[in-house]
């Protein structure tokens, strides 16, 4: 009994590591990430840089076919037909944000707009948001933020809303 009494600890042990091995790591609890929520899983990307954009089914299938097609995605709210693939030039020609709010006609349509593109950005579903700047009269693209499209891109246009304090941040910054 003697020779038994020497190795009962390191059985003991042994046993605690199979024991582990086989149920696996459930009761073991890591530290959680800081700034993760409660229950939420642990996203790979700085939230910086996705957008806080809706991204539905039908934008992100939109994106995927304009990726294969050489195209952008026209997603302008409130319109009847709100996603729309519109195809980019051949190569070498460069299309610019401004340029497709004067050919698409919706400056015309909706007069004064927001704009955001959206880059596809592939462990994201809904890209990079790339704010763009517009004038005072929010119907002329700034040239700082007069983008060139890639395919992919989802442009969001929406109705300029001229509300209080957006008014009063413009007018403080210098815009």
């Amino acid at each position: 009994m003697t020779k038994y009494k020497d190795i009962q600890p390191a059985i003991t042990v042994l046993g605690a590591v199979i024991c582990v091995m086989l149920t696996g790591c459930t009761g073991l609890r890591l530290p959680k990430f800081a700034g993760s929520d409660q229950g939420s899983e642990y996203v790979g990307v700085d939230p910086s840089v996705l957008s806080d954009g809706a991204v539905n089914e039908k934008n992100y299938y939109a994106v995927r076919q304009a990726l294969k097609q050489n195209a952008i995605v026209l997603n302008v709210q409130g319109d009847s037909d709100p996603v729309r693939i519109l195809p980019l030039p051949s190569e070498g020609e460069s299309v610019l944000v401004s340029d497709l709010l004067r050919q698409s006609g919706v400056l015309k349509s909706i007069g004064a707009v927001d704009v955001v593109v959206f880059r596809h950005l592939p462990p994201s579903p809904t890209g990079l948001r790339l704010p763009v700047r517009m004038n005072g009269s929010h119907e002329e693209v700034r040239p700082e933020t007069d983008y060139a499209l890639r395919p992919g891109d989802r442009i969001q246009v929406s109705r300029y809303t001229n509300d209080m304090v957006q008014s009063l941040l413009s007018k403080a910054m210098g815009l």
